[in-house]
């Protein structure tokens, strides 16, 4: 039985450049194993994952265990037994890149492997193969032990993009077809936006709802003494993009609105004299 990393890329799996391979939920990983091809040669396997503790070794290591150590470890040796070997890289499916590990941290699984656990061993002293070496469970208890200690990793930094540059104040305007331009709201009938221009080009905005309103007017600069020179371009764009929608959706133009109901009433009045 064996799987390929392109198997396992597919099934949602992150294969890092050092080897190592993550999974954000391991009955993804248990139900490939379930699921393996047996279509790949010999030839090509690099690595054994054992079908239960999903433990991955390499090639190497499995003929090591096989080789050169006792019946117990043949034993192990054997556990191994769905074979993992590479494939091309499709263009089509490019693979997926491990997540980053922060400056100063690195990624590293949650079950430490055969190789991890015989180095901490030979820290105490414990030297791979001795006839006498412990085995491995309490240096499995301290690698646990080890990672619920941990700490959790730095948040990485969020980059907030920058706002957009205000338009220069001599950036050439785009003037509204109309003088005055009104937009009814999208929550009430009554509620609308109006957008004008004076005689001397004072750009006015109000707002007004069934409760009432209020309007404020901003000049133009120079000799017209205004202050706010983008803000009065920003409402010119403002009543431009009114425009548009108003053409696009008629049905929400205040003025042909209020023209609309000022004929209506007209009518009713001369219908009634009538």
């Amino acid at each position: 039985m064996a799987i390929t990393l392109e198997a396992i890329r597919a099934a949602g799996g992150i294969v890092h450049s050092d080897g190592n391979i993550f999974f954000r939920d391991i009955s993804m990983l248990q139900g490939l194993a379930g699921a393996a091809p047996a279509a790949v040669a010999p030839q090509g396997v690099t690595a054994w994952m054992h079908p239960e503790t999903l433990e991955v070794i390499s090639d190497a290591k499995k003929h090591e265990m096989s080789t050169q150590y006792g019946t117990e470890t043949r034993r192990k040796a054997e556990g191994y037994s769905v074979a993992m070997a590479p494939v091309e890289q499709s263009a089509a499916a490019p693979a997926l890149e491990a997540p980053a590990a922060p400056a100063g941290w690195k990624l590293v699984p949650t079950k430490a492997t055969s190789d991890m656990l015989y180095a901490m061993a030979e820290c105490d002293g414990h030297k791979r193969g001795d006839r006498d070496h412990p085995g491995l469970t309490q240096w499995e208890d301290y690698w646990h032990m080890a990672l619920a200690a941990a700490p959790q990793a730095p948040a990485a930094p969020v980059t907030v993009p920058a706002a957009p540059a205000a338009p220069a104040v001599d950036a050439p305007i785009v003037w509204p077809k109309a003088r005055d331009v009104g937009r009814i709201g999208d929550m009430s009938p009554s509620a609308h936006l109006r957008i004008g221009l004076d005689s001397d080009n004072d750009v006015y905005a109000s707002i007004w709802d069934e409760r009432g309103g209020a309007t404020i007017e901003f000049c133009t600069p120079g000799q017209g003494g205004g202050k706010s020179s983008r803000t009065r371009m920003a409402l010119l764009a403002v009543m431009v993009a009114m425009e548009a929608d108003n053409a696009a959706d008629p049905g929400r133009d205040w003025w042909a609105e209020r023209n609309r109901a000022a004929q209506a009433a007209a009518k009713g009045e001369h219908d009634a004299a009538d």
